[in-house]
């Protein structure tokens, strides 16, 4: 009975030890850091919730814990604008033919980036540019090639 009490210690303590682990400025009490770990709860891997106390997972291979938290989505109308304005222009990539594609490949390449990933990072700055702009989901246009190009949002 009594080694199981100092057990039980020993593991309260290791537990409160992975909570209070330093990550920069920020500790995991308090905030959403995850700590790495190796070995999380005796096994090999871990994901998932225990309870609402804490969390486990995988990030790159690399196993974490933290603190469990009630994730939220507030849905603002500017949070929801920002998010069909990447929908409209993931779609907008879609409908490009392959020609085009490969001239934003080739501009894209001396940003290091993907032409999908400097569309949606020249769309989303015109976009940003002006933050007046109510975004439905119908259309973005462009009028120029890269890096001449001139975005149209439809505004509400």
């Amino acid at each position: 009975m009594v080694l199981l009490a100092i057990l039980f210690v020993i593991a309260v303590v290791m537990l409160l030890w992975l909570l209070e682990v330093k990550l920069g400025s920020m500790t995991v009490m308090g905030k959403n850091a995850g700590a790495r770990v190796t070995g999380p709860l005796f096994s090999m891997s871990a994901s998932g919730s225990i309870g609402k106390a804490i969390t486990y997972g995988t990030w790159k291979g690399r196993p974490w814990c933290r603190v469990w938290f009630k994730p939220h989505n507030p849905r603002t109308a500017t949070q929801v604008n920002i998010r069909t304005a990447l929908a409209l222009l993931v779609a907008y990539w879609r409908t490009l033919n392959a020609p085009t594609k490969l001239m934003w490949d080739q501009f894209a390449s001396a940003y290091n980036m993907s032409g999908f990933n400097q569309v949606v990072s020249r769309g989303m700055k015109a976009y940003v540019a002006d933050p007046g702009i109510a975004v439905v989901p119908t259309d973005v246009s462009v009028a120029n090639a890269p890096p001449d190009d001139v975005w149209t949002w439809n505004a509400v």
